[in-house]
């Protein structure tokens, strides 16, 4: 299997981990994660290591927003009801 094969399998994997996570920050890693391993393909694709290997997970990738930094965004505040 190539390189570019490899990235864009462990791209997929990070953003099926994702989908199971409930922490926020955990799921804002893995997606970061899953960014980088798709970048290195596409650059290993440049370099001509392509094996023509579909590209399933960039629709997945689009569901997700990326949270900059180490802290997960907070929860919105609770309202009190009475």
């Amino acid at each position: 299997m190539g390189s570019v094969q490899n990235y864009r399998r462990s791209a997929t994997e990070c953003l099926a981990l994702a989908d199971l996570v409930s922490n926020p920050g955990d799921r804002a890693m893995l997606v970061a994660m899953a960014a980088r391993w798709y970048d290195l393909a596409e650059k290993a694709g440049k370099r001509g290591d392509a094996h023509g290997f579909p590209n399933p997970h960039q629709e997945r990738r689009a569901r997700f927003r990326v949270v900059s930094g180490s802290k997960a965004p907070s929860p919105p505040p609770k309202r009190d009801n009475g």
